[in-house]
């Protein structure tokens, strides 16, 4: 009887280190997933931001409007976010 105590011991910590590596091994997909995000969305924002004025007459030559006064920050700020960090 004490053999079947322990073997059903031994399968219950086989089991929970089995569940262990498994949500590790889950735990760094994710954390690779995750930092592929960003490299993924590059050809969708590109594309975005490259049909932004299309099938517009622009004209920014001393323009009263300020339009670009409010897009510069937002392409600046996107081209920041997609240039690879120096630790890369």
């Amino acid at each position: 009887m004490s053999s079947m105590i322990e073997l059903y011991a031994k399968k219950e910590l086989m089991n929970k280190q089995k569940a262990k590596a498994n949500l590790a091994i889950e735990i760094e997909e994710n954390s690779v997933k995750k930092g592929m995000m960003p490299l993924e969305q590059i050809p969708l924002i590109e594309q975005s931001m490259s049909q932004m004025f299309q099938g517009s007459n622009l004209t920014f030559y001393k323009d009263p409007s300020n339009l670009m006064s409010g897009v510069k920050p937002m392409m600046d700020m996107i081209t920041q976010a997609l240039r690879p960090s120096p630790s890369e």
